[in-house]
């Protein structure tokens, strides 16, 4: 499935995506909210001010993608990788990030208000000025 594939099914109210692959894609200010995503793969893609807010992803891959001011408030992304991924002013707050790798990920001034952070790998990320107000970091790995 194309970029242009998603949109046409998002449009006619299709939320759940299988397999997708928009690797190297470029869809700023993309809407997607309320969607599922089962083995995705958002590689190197530019998503700046995208809205995933309130989705699910499984298996999501956004390893080195432009996620600049995109909104994935209260959506579910355990596991995901976003390593080296660009997330500065990102709105991460609700969200539960329970073992992502977000691995020298850039996440300044992003928002972190109560997300579960539990068992994520923030080593070498940059979190200057995040908003981590209520964020449940317990047992991060932050080596």
């Amino acid at each position: 499935m194309n970029a242009e594939e998603l949109l046409e099914k998002y449009a006619a109210d299709l939320r759940e995506f299988s397999g997708l692959d928009l690797s190297g894609v470029n869809l700023p200010g993309v809407n997607l909210s309320r969607s599922t995503f089962l083995n995705a793969n958002f590689k190197t893609a530019k998503l700046t001010n995208a809205d995933f807010s309130h989705s699910i992803f499984q298996n999501a891959r956004f390893h080195e993608a432009k996620l600049t001011l995109a909104d994935f408030s209260h959506s579910a992304l355990q596991q995901a990788n976003l390593s080296k991924a660009d997330l500065t002013r990102t709105d991460f707050s609700v969200a539960n990030l329970q073992g992502a790798d977000l691995s020298y990920a850039d996440l300044r001034d992003a928002k972190l208000r109560c997300a579960n952070l539990k068992g994520a790998n923030l080593s070498r990320a940059d979190l200057r000025y995040a908003k981590l107000i209520s964020a449940n970091w317990l047992c991060c790995m932050n080596n």
